[in-house]
Protein backbone atom coordinates (compact mmCIF):
# COMPACT_ATOMS: atom_id res chain seq x y z
CA UNK A 1 0.00 0.00 0.00
CA UNK A 2 2.93 2.34 0.52
CA UNK A 3 3.81 2.21 -3.19
CA UNK A 4 0.20 2.92 -4.16
CA UNK A 5 0.06 5.80 -1.68
CA UNK A 6 3.30 7.24 -3.05
CA UNK A 7 2.03 7.12 -6.65
CA UNK A 8 -1.27 8.74 -5.68
CA UNK A 9 0.51 11.44 -3.69
CA UNK A 10 2.86 12.31 -6.56
CA UNK A 11 0.14 12.29 -9.24
CA UNK A 12 -2.19 14.37 -7.09
CA UNK A 13 0.53 16.85 -6.20
CA UNK A 14 1.52 17.28 -9.85
CA UNK A 15 -2.13 17.73 -10.88
CA UNK A 16 -2.68 20.31 -8.15
CA UNK A 17 0.44 22.28 -9.04
CA UNK A 18 -0.26 22.16 -12.78
CA UNK A 19 -3.91 23.20 -12.41
CA UNK A 20 -3.09 26.14 -10.14
CA UNK A 21 -0.17 27.27 -12.32
CA UNK A 22 -2.16 27.12 -15.58
CA UNK A 23 -5.19 28.90 -14.12
CA UNK A 24 -3.05 31.58 -12.48
CA UNK A 25 -1.27 32.19 -15.79
CA UNK A 26 -4.60 32.64 -17.55
CA UNK A 27 -6.19 34.64 -14.73
CA UNK A 28 -4.29 36.07 -11.72
CA UNK A 29 -7.42 35.57 -9.61
CA UNK A 30 -7.80 31.93 -10.68
CA UNK A 31 -6.65 28.79 -8.95
CA UNK A 32 -8.95 29.13 -5.97
CA UNK A 33 -11.48 26.68 -7.35
CA UNK A 34 -8.90 23.89 -7.44
CA UNK A 35 -7.76 24.57 -3.89
CA UNK A 36 -11.28 24.75 -2.46
CA UNK A 37 -12.79 21.99 -4.64
CA UNK A 38 -10.74 18.77 -4.79
CA UNK A 39 -7.88 20.22 -2.72
CA UNK A 40 -9.31 19.42 0.75
CA UNK A 41 -9.88 15.75 -0.12
CA UNK A 42 -6.32 15.42 -1.38
CA UNK A 43 -4.74 17.26 1.56
CA UNK A 44 -6.67 15.37 4.25
CA UNK A 45 -5.97 12.07 2.50
CA UNK A 46 -2.27 12.87 2.15
CA UNK A 47 -1.89 13.90 5.81
CA UNK A 48 -3.77 10.82 6.90
CA UNK A 49 -1.58 8.51 4.82
CA UNK A 50 1.58 10.12 6.16
CA UNK A 51 0.45 9.80 9.77
CA UNK A 52 -1.15 6.34 9.44
CA UNK A 53 0.65 4.62 6.54
CA UNK A 54 -1.04 1.27 7.04
CA UNK A 55 -4.67 2.40 6.99
CA UNK A 56 -6.46 1.42 3.78
CA UNK A 57 -9.25 3.93 4.40
CA UNK A 58 -6.66 6.71 4.15
CA UNK A 59 -5.53 5.35 0.77
CA UNK A 60 -9.12 5.35 -0.51
CA UNK A 61 -9.53 8.98 0.56
CA UNK A 62 -6.23 9.91 -1.08
CA UNK A 63 -7.41 8.14 -4.24
CA UNK A 64 -10.60 10.24 -4.18
CA UNK A 65 -8.62 13.44 -3.88
CA UNK A 66 -6.05 12.49 -6.52
CA UNK A 67 -8.55 11.40 -9.18
CA UNK A 68 -10.72 14.43 -8.44
CA UNK A 69 -7.70 16.70 -8.85
CA UNK A 70 -6.71 15.00 -12.11
CA UNK A 71 -10.25 15.39 -13.42
CA UNK A 72 -10.31 19.12 -12.62
CA UNK A 73 -6.76 19.69 -13.88
CA UNK A 74 -7.36 18.07 -17.27
CA UNK A 75 -10.90 19.39 -17.71
CA UNK A 76 -10.59 22.97 -16.45
CA UNK A 77 -6.95 23.75 -17.14
CA UNK A 78 -5.47 21.52 -19.88
CA UNK A 79 -8.37 20.92 -22.29
CA UNK A 80 -8.99 24.64 -23.01
CA UNK A 81 -5.34 24.87 -24.10
CA UNK A 82 -5.16 21.76 -26.31
CA UNK A 83 -8.73 21.40 -27.62
CA UNK A 84 -7.58 22.19 -31.18
CA UNK A 85 -4.80 19.61 -31.18
CA UNK A 86 -5.15 16.17 -32.74
CA UNK A 87 -4.68 14.30 -29.46
CA UNK A 88 -7.18 16.39 -27.49
CA UNK A 89 -9.59 13.44 -27.51
CA UNK A 90 -7.01 11.40 -25.57
CA UNK A 91 -6.80 14.10 -22.89
CA UNK A 92 -10.60 14.08 -22.72
CA UNK A 93 -10.59 10.28 -22.37
CA UNK A 94 -8.08 10.37 -19.50
CA UNK A 95 -10.12 13.12 -17.84
CA UNK A 96 -13.25 10.96 -18.12
CA UNK A 97 -11.40 7.99 -16.61
CA UNK A 98 -10.22 10.20 -13.74
CA UNK A 99 -13.75 11.47 -13.08
CA UNK A 100 -15.16 7.95 -13.06
CA UNK A 101 -12.24 6.86 -10.90
CA UNK A 102 -13.33 9.40 -8.29
CA UNK A 103 -16.70 7.65 -8.10
CA UNK A 104 -15.08 4.21 -7.76
CA UNK A 105 -12.77 5.52 -5.03
CA UNK A 106 -15.76 7.05 -3.22
CA UNK A 107 -17.56 3.69 -3.37
CA UNK A 108 -14.48 2.01 -1.90
CA UNK A 109 -14.12 4.68 0.79
CA UNK A 110 -17.74 4.40 1.91
CA UNK A 111 -18.51 0.76 1.23
CA UNK A 112 -15.36 -0.68 2.79
CA UNK A 113 -15.21 1.53 5.88
CA UNK A 114 -13.75 1.17 8.51
CA UNK A 115 -11.25 -1.50 7.40
CA UNK A 116 -10.83 -0.30 3.82
CA UNK A 117 -10.73 -3.90 2.59
CA UNK A 118 -13.50 -6.17 1.19
CA UNK A 119 -14.92 -8.65 3.66
CA UNK A 120 -17.30 -10.49 1.35
CA UNK A 121 -17.28 -11.73 -2.22
CA UNK A 122 -20.15 -9.40 -3.13
CA UNK A 123 -18.07 -6.37 -2.14
CA UNK A 124 -15.23 -7.48 -4.40
CA UNK A 125 -17.62 -7.97 -7.32
CA UNK A 126 -19.12 -4.52 -6.81
CA UNK A 127 -15.67 -2.93 -6.98
CA UNK A 128 -14.76 -4.97 -10.06
CA UNK A 129 -18.03 -4.14 -11.85
CA UNK A 130 -17.86 -0.42 -11.11
CA UNK A 131 -14.19 -0.29 -12.10
CA UNK A 132 -14.95 -2.02 -15.39
CA UNK A 133 -17.83 0.38 -16.04
CA UNK A 134 -15.60 3.35 -15.19
CA UNK A 135 -13.10 2.25 -17.85
CA UNK A 136 -15.54 1.11 -20.55
CA UNK A 137 -18.15 3.89 -20.51
CA UNK A 138 -15.83 6.68 -21.79
CA UNK A 139 -14.55 4.40 -24.57
CA UNK A 140 -18.10 3.42 -25.56
CA UNK A 141 -19.00 7.12 -25.54
CA UNK A 142 -16.22 7.88 -28.03
CA UNK A 143 -17.34 4.97 -30.21
CA UNK A 144 -21.05 5.82 -30.23
CA UNK A 145 -20.84 9.64 -30.37
CA UNK A 146 -19.13 11.98 -32.85
CA UNK A 147 -17.80 14.09 -29.97
CA UNK A 148 -15.79 13.30 -26.85
CA UNK A 149 -17.55 13.24 -23.44
CA UNK A 150 -17.86 16.57 -21.66
CA UNK A 151 -18.24 17.57 -18.04
CA UNK A 152 -21.70 16.67 -16.80
CA UNK A 153 -21.95 19.59 -14.37
CA UNK A 154 -24.56 22.14 -15.53
CA UNK A 155 -23.27 25.43 -16.85
CA UNK A 156 -19.75 24.24 -17.67
CA UNK A 157 -18.59 25.63 -21.02
CA UNK A 158 -16.18 23.19 -22.64
CA UNK A 159 -14.81 23.11 -26.19
CA UNK A 160 -16.27 20.50 -28.52
CA UNK A 161 -13.72 17.77 -29.32
CA UNK A 162 -14.20 15.39 -32.23
CA UNK A 163 -13.96 11.66 -31.56
CA UNK A 164 -11.68 9.75 -33.99
CA UNK A 165 -13.13 6.45 -32.69
CA UNK A 166 -16.70 7.25 -33.73
CA UNK A 167 -18.50 4.41 -35.56
CA UNK A 168 -21.69 5.75 -37.26
CA UNK A 169 -23.62 2.42 -37.15
CA UNK A 170 -23.36 2.55 -33.33
CA UNK A 171 -24.93 6.00 -33.09
CA UNK A 172 -28.24 4.48 -31.92
CA UNK A 173 -26.54 3.33 -28.72
CA UNK A 174 -25.27 6.85 -28.04
CA UNK A 175 -28.16 8.10 -25.84
CA UNK A 176 -28.05 5.04 -23.59
CA UNK A 177 -24.26 5.24 -23.22
CA UNK A 178 -24.43 8.99 -22.56
CA UNK A 179 -27.11 8.43 -19.92
CA UNK A 180 -24.99 5.88 -18.10
CA UNK A 181 -21.88 8.03 -18.38
CA UNK A 182 -23.40 11.29 -17.14
CA UNK A 183 -25.13 9.57 -14.21
CA UNK A 184 -22.09 7.53 -13.18
CA UNK A 185 -21.35 9.91 -10.30
CA UNK A 186 -24.70 8.87 -8.82
CA UNK A 187 -23.36 5.35 -8.47
CA UNK A 188 -21.77 6.62 -5.25
CA UNK A 189 -25.04 5.61 -3.61
CA UNK A 190 -23.86 1.99 -4.03
CA UNK A 191 -21.10 2.74 -1.53
CA UNK A 192 -23.69 4.15 0.87
CA UNK A 193 -25.74 0.93 0.60
CA UNK A 194 -22.61 -1.17 1.20
CA UNK A 195 -21.81 0.96 4.25
CA UNK A 196 -25.28 0.41 5.69
CA UNK A 197 -25.00 -3.34 5.18
CA UNK A 198 -21.65 -3.32 6.99
CA UNK A 199 -23.26 -1.38 9.81
CA UNK A 200 -25.92 -4.05 10.23
CA UNK A 201 -23.40 -6.87 10.66
CA UNK A 202 -20.64 -5.02 12.57
CA UNK A 203 -19.90 -5.15 16.32
CA UNK A 204 -20.90 -2.24 18.56
CA UNK A 205 -17.56 -0.40 18.39
CA UNK A 206 -17.48 -0.49 14.59
CA UNK A 207 -21.14 0.54 14.44
CA UNK A 208 -20.35 3.65 16.47
CA UNK A 209 -17.77 4.72 13.89
CA UNK A 210 -19.85 3.72 10.89
CA UNK A 211 -22.78 5.80 12.17
CA UNK A 212 -20.70 8.95 11.88
CA UNK A 213 -19.70 8.28 8.29
CA UNK A 214 -23.20 7.07 7.38
CA UNK A 215 -24.72 10.34 8.57
CA UNK A 216 -21.96 12.42 6.96
CA UNK A 217 -22.27 10.61 3.63
CA UNK A 218 -26.04 11.11 3.53
CA UNK A 219 -25.59 14.81 4.28
CA UNK A 220 -22.89 15.07 1.61
CA UNK A 221 -25.05 13.40 -1.03
CA UNK A 222 -27.95 15.73 -0.21
CA UNK A 223 -25.63 18.75 -0.53
CA UNK A 224 -24.28 17.44 -3.86
CA UNK A 225 -27.84 17.04 -5.18
CA UNK A 226 -28.66 20.58 -4.03
CA UNK A 227 -25.54 21.95 -5.78
CA UNK A 228 -26.57 20.23 -9.00
CA UNK A 229 -30.13 21.59 -8.68
CA UNK A 230 -28.91 25.17 -8.13
CA UNK A 231 -26.48 24.98 -11.04
CA UNK A 232 -29.20 23.53 -13.28
CA UNK A 233 -31.82 26.12 -12.32
CA UNK A 234 -29.91 29.40 -12.21
CA UNK A 235 -27.36 31.16 -14.38
CA UNK A 236 -23.86 31.69 -13.02
CA UNK A 237 -24.72 34.83 -11.05
CA UNK A 238 -23.55 35.99 -7.66
CA UNK A 239 -26.40 34.40 -5.69
CA UNK A 240 -26.05 31.05 -7.47
CA UNK A 241 -22.29 30.98 -6.93
CA UNK A 242 -22.73 31.95 -3.27
CA UNK A 243 -25.31 29.20 -2.73
CA UNK A 244 -23.07 26.65 -4.43
CA UNK A 245 -20.13 27.80 -2.31
CA UNK A 246 -22.07 27.42 0.95
CA UNK A 247 -23.37 24.00 -0.05
CA UNK A 248 -19.89 22.86 -1.04
CA UNK A 249 -18.47 23.91 2.33
CA UNK A 250 -21.28 21.96 4.01
CA UNK A 251 -20.46 18.93 1.85
CA UNK A 252 -16.82 19.11 2.94
CA UNK A 253 -17.82 19.41 6.58
CA UNK A 254 -20.17 16.46 6.33
CA UNK A 255 -17.84 14.07 4.52
CA UNK A 256 -14.41 14.99 5.90
CA UNK A 257 -15.74 15.89 9.35
CA UNK A 258 -17.56 12.58 9.73
CA UNK A 259 -14.48 10.68 8.53
CA UNK A 260 -12.25 12.41 11.06
CA UNK A 261 -14.79 11.92 13.85
CA UNK A 262 -15.31 8.26 12.98
CA UNK A 263 -11.61 7.44 12.95
CA UNK A 264 -10.50 9.39 16.02
CA UNK A 265 -9.37 6.96 18.69
CA UNK A 266 -11.58 8.21 21.51
CA UNK A 267 -14.77 8.77 19.61
CA UNK A 268 -14.80 12.41 18.63
CA UNK A 269 -11.41 14.10 18.26
CA UNK A 270 -10.71 13.86 21.97
CA UNK A 271 -13.75 15.99 22.78
CA UNK A 272 -14.31 15.29 26.46
CA UNK A 273 -15.36 18.65 27.86
CA UNK A 274 -18.97 19.67 28.11
CA UNK A 275 -18.35 23.02 26.36
CA UNK A 276 -16.70 21.30 23.41
CA UNK A 277 -19.43 18.68 23.22
CA UNK A 278 -22.08 21.40 23.27
CA UNK A 279 -20.28 23.23 20.47
CA UNK A 280 -20.16 20.04 18.38
CA UNK A 281 -23.84 19.40 19.00
CA UNK A 282 -24.82 22.95 18.00
CA UNK A 283 -22.74 22.63 14.84
CA UNK A 284 -24.44 19.35 13.95
CA UNK A 285 -27.85 20.89 14.70
CA UNK A 286 -27.20 23.76 12.27
CA UNK A 287 -25.85 21.40 9.60
CA UNK A 288 -28.91 19.15 9.90
CA UNK A 289 -31.27 22.11 9.60
CA UNK A 290 -29.46 23.55 6.58
CA UNK A 291 -29.33 20.13 4.90
CA UNK A 292 -33.08 19.59 5.31
CA UNK A 293 -33.78 23.04 3.87
CA UNK A 294 -31.35 22.37 1.01
CA UNK A 295 -33.01 19.02 0.26
CA UNK A 296 -36.48 20.59 0.08
CA UNK A 297 -35.21 23.51 -2.02
CA UNK A 298 -33.36 21.17 -4.41
CA UNK A 299 -36.50 19.10 -4.88
CA UNK A 300 -38.49 22.24 -5.66
CA UNK A 301 -35.87 23.50 -8.12
CA UNK A 302 -35.72 20.20 -9.95
CA UNK A 303 -39.52 19.98 -10.03
CA UNK A 304 -39.70 23.47 -11.58
CA UNK A 305 -38.10 22.07 -14.74
CA UNK A 306 -41.03 19.71 -15.24
CA UNK A 307 -43.96 21.42 -13.47
CA UNK A 308 -45.42 24.95 -13.36
CA UNK A 309 -44.11 27.28 -10.66
CA UNK A 310 -47.12 26.86 -8.35
CA UNK A 311 -47.03 23.07 -8.04
CA UNK A 312 -43.23 23.14 -7.73
CA UNK A 313 -43.47 25.57 -4.78
CA UNK A 314 -46.16 23.43 -3.15
CA UNK A 315 -43.97 20.37 -3.60
CA UNK A 316 -41.05 22.14 -1.89
CA UNK A 317 -43.29 23.20 1.03
CA UNK A 318 -44.67 19.66 1.35
CA UNK A 319 -41.13 18.26 1.34
CA UNK A 320 -40.16 20.70 4.10
CA UNK A 321 -43.06 19.50 6.26
CA UNK A 322 -42.36 15.83 5.55
CA UNK A 323 -38.70 16.29 6.47
CA UNK A 324 -39.54 17.65 9.94
CA UNK A 325 -39.81 14.18 11.60
CA UNK A 326 -36.54 13.12 9.97
CA UNK A 327 -34.89 16.34 11.18
CA UNK A 328 -36.03 15.74 14.77
CA UNK A 329 -34.83 12.14 14.54
CA UNK A 330 -31.41 13.26 13.33
CA UNK A 331 -31.19 15.83 16.12
CA UNK A 332 -31.90 13.13 18.72
CA UNK A 333 -29.26 10.88 17.14
CA UNK A 334 -26.75 13.75 17.20
CA UNK A 335 -27.47 14.32 20.89
CA UNK A 336 -26.93 10.63 21.59
CA UNK A 337 -23.71 10.43 19.55
CA UNK A 338 -22.20 13.55 21.13
CA UNK A 339 -23.36 13.24 24.74
CA UNK A 340 -23.76 9.46 24.86
CA UNK A 341 -26.64 7.04 25.22
CA UNK A 342 -28.47 8.26 28.31
CA UNK A 343 -31.84 9.52 29.41
CA UNK A 344 -32.43 13.25 29.55
CA UNK A 345 -32.80 14.92 32.93
CA UNK A 346 -36.61 14.99 32.93
CA UNK A 347 -36.87 11.28 32.15
CA UNK A 348 -34.33 10.39 34.82
CA UNK A 349 -36.19 12.37 37.50
CA UNK A 350 -39.55 10.95 36.40
CA UNK A 351 -38.39 7.33 36.45
CA UNK A 352 -36.53 7.87 39.70
CA UNK A 353 -39.60 9.34 41.38
CA UNK A 354 -41.77 6.49 40.06
CA UNK A 355 -39.33 3.96 41.48
CA UNK A 356 -39.42 5.61 44.92
CA UNK A 357 -43.23 5.68 44.88
CA UNK A 358 -43.33 1.91 44.48
CA UNK A 359 -41.88 1.70 48.01
CA UNK A 360 -39.33 -1.09 47.49
CA UNK A 361 -38.40 -3.22 50.46
CA UNK A 362 -35.63 -2.23 52.82
CA UNK A 363 -33.24 -4.92 51.56
CA UNK A 364 -33.28 -3.82 47.94
CA UNK A 365 -33.84 -0.07 48.33
CA UNK A 366 -30.21 1.01 48.08
CA UNK A 367 -29.28 -1.38 45.21
CA UNK A 368 -32.28 -0.19 43.22
CA UNK A 369 -31.32 3.43 43.87
CA UNK A 370 -27.79 2.74 42.70
CA UNK A 371 -29.01 0.95 39.57
CA UNK A 372 -31.43 3.77 38.71
CA UNK A 373 -28.62 6.35 38.98
CA UNK A 374 -26.17 4.24 36.97
CA UNK A 375 -28.66 3.44 34.21
CA UNK A 376 -30.22 6.89 33.99
CA UNK A 377 -26.94 8.77 33.59
CA UNK A 378 -25.02 6.13 31.65
CA UNK A 379 -22.38 5.68 34.36
CA UNK A 380 -19.80 2.93 34.68
CA UNK A 381 -20.93 2.31 38.26
CA UNK A 382 -22.83 3.92 41.13
CA UNK A 383 -22.93 3.31 44.87
CA UNK A 384 -25.18 4.67 47.62
CA UNK A 385 -23.83 4.71 51.20
CA UNK A 386 -25.68 5.52 54.43
CA UNK A 387 -23.84 6.86 57.50
CA UNK A 388 -26.18 5.08 59.90
CA UNK A 389 -25.98 1.84 61.77
CA UNK A 390 -26.53 -1.32 59.72
CA UNK A 391 -29.33 -3.73 60.48
CA UNK A 392 -30.58 -7.02 59.13
CA UNK A 393 -33.40 -5.25 57.32
CA UNK A 394 -31.53 -2.19 56.08
CA UNK A 395 -27.97 -2.51 54.68
CA UNK A 396 -25.85 0.65 54.52
CA UNK A 397 -24.45 0.17 51.00
CA UNK A 398 -26.11 -0.46 47.65
CA UNK A 399 -24.10 -0.71 44.44
CA UNK A 400 -24.63 -1.21 40.71
CA UNK A 401 -21.80 -2.06 38.31
CA UNK A 402 -19.35 -2.50 41.19
CA UNK A 403 -19.04 -4.56 44.37
CA UNK A 404 -20.30 -2.80 47.54
CA UNK A 405 -16.89 -3.18 49.22
CA UNK A 406 -14.79 -2.27 46.16
CA UNK A 407 -12.23 0.46 46.91
CA UNK A 408 -12.48 2.13 43.48
CA UNK A 409 -11.98 5.88 43.51
CA UNK A 410 -15.25 7.66 42.59
CA UNK A 411 -15.30 10.36 39.94
CA UNK A 412 -17.91 12.30 41.92
CA UNK A 413 -19.30 12.16 45.46
CA UNK A 414 -22.65 13.82 46.19
CA UNK A 415 -23.70 14.14 49.86
CA UNK A 416 -27.14 13.06 51.07
CA UNK A 417 -28.43 15.73 53.44
CA UNK A 418 -31.86 16.32 54.92
CA UNK A 419 -32.80 18.96 57.43
CA UNK A 420 -29.16 19.85 57.93
CA UNK A 421 -28.21 16.28 58.83
CA UNK A 422 -25.68 14.23 56.85
CA UNK A 423 -27.34 10.91 55.97
CA UNK A 424 -24.82 9.45 53.54
CA UNK A 425 -23.48 9.96 50.03
CA UNK A 426 -23.79 8.89 46.40
CA UNK A 427 -20.54 7.76 44.78
CA UNK A 428 -20.32 7.69 40.98
CA UNK A 429 -17.86 6.33 38.48
CA UNK A 430 -17.24 8.10 35.20
CA UNK A 431 -19.62 7.99 32.26
CA UNK A 432 -19.22 5.11 29.85
CA UNK A 433 -18.31 7.54 27.04
CA UNK A 434 -16.19 10.05 28.94
CA UNK A 435 -16.05 12.23 32.05
CA UNK A 436 -19.10 13.62 33.80
CA UNK A 437 -20.64 16.77 32.36
CA UNK A 438 -21.91 19.84 34.20
CA UNK A 439 -25.49 18.79 33.57
CA UNK A 440 -24.72 15.41 35.19
CA UNK A 441 -23.53 17.22 38.33
CA UNK A 442 -26.76 19.23 38.52
CA UNK A 443 -28.93 16.17 37.90
CA UNK A 444 -27.12 14.15 40.57
CA UNK A 445 -27.70 16.96 43.08
CA UNK A 446 -31.44 16.78 42.37
CA UNK A 447 -31.42 12.98 42.67
CA UNK A 448 -29.54 13.21 45.98
CA UNK A 449 -32.23 15.54 47.30
CA UNK A 450 -34.92 13.01 46.36
CA UNK A 451 -32.97 10.11 47.88
CA UNK A 452 -32.45 11.98 51.18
Amino acid sequence: MRAVSAVLAVVGGCALAAAVAIQLAANPAGGGGVLVGPGPFYVVGLVWVLRRPGQRVAVWLLACGTTFLLDVCLGDAVLPLVHGWSYAWLVSLIRAWAGNGTTVAAIGLLGLFPTGAPQRTAERWVLRATSAAALLLPVLFLVSSPTAPRDGFPGEMEPVIRSPLYVPPLRSAGPAVAGLYYTFAGWTVIGLIMLYLRYRRSPADAQRRIRWLLAGAIGGIVCAAAIFAVALSFSAGFLALAAIGVLWVLLLLFVLGSLIAATSHDGLLGIDRSARRSLVYRTLWVMIAVTCVAAAAALGLLASHFLPVGPAVLLAVAATLLLQPAQRRLERLSDRWVFGARLDGYDVLTRFGSMLETSPGHADLLPRLAFAIKDGLGLQWARVRLDVGASAEMPTVGAAGIAPDDHAEPALVVPLTHGGSMLGRIECGGRRDGPLLDEDHRLLAQLASQVA
